[in-house]
């Protein structure tokens, strides 16, 4: 287990100091110094976009979601209660709802 660590914190260090490295040559540009490559903070923002977006749409689809699985139940309604009068017609009963 104690090979395993400190295997892992050796790639974690040779990979940052290979970054620093570059980033010190001009290689990866770092405009604001905080040893995060351009590219990556850039690609991140990207990412946080794409994201809110896609929350954005996903929201947008649940409330049509809602509002037709609502429609679907009301028309349920509807079919239950005309199965009631069909009943009532069948035992020979008054409507209750005479249409004009």
């Amino acid at each position: 287990m104690l090979k395993i660590i400190i295997i892992f914190l050796g790639v974690i260090l040779i990979s940052s100091l290979i970054i620093a490295f570059l980033i010190f040559l001009g290689v990866l540009k770092d405009r604001n110094s905080n040893f995060i490559p351009d590219e990556v903070e850039e690609s991140l923002e990207d990412l946080k976009i794409a994201r809110e977006k896609a929350v954005k749409d996903f929201k947008k689809k649940i409330h049509r979601l809602d509002e037709e699985v609502g429609d679907v139940v009301d028309a349920i309604q509807n079919v239950g209660d005309e199965i009631v009068d069909v009943v009532d017609t069948i035992k020979n009963k008054p409507r209750k709802n005479k249409k004009k």
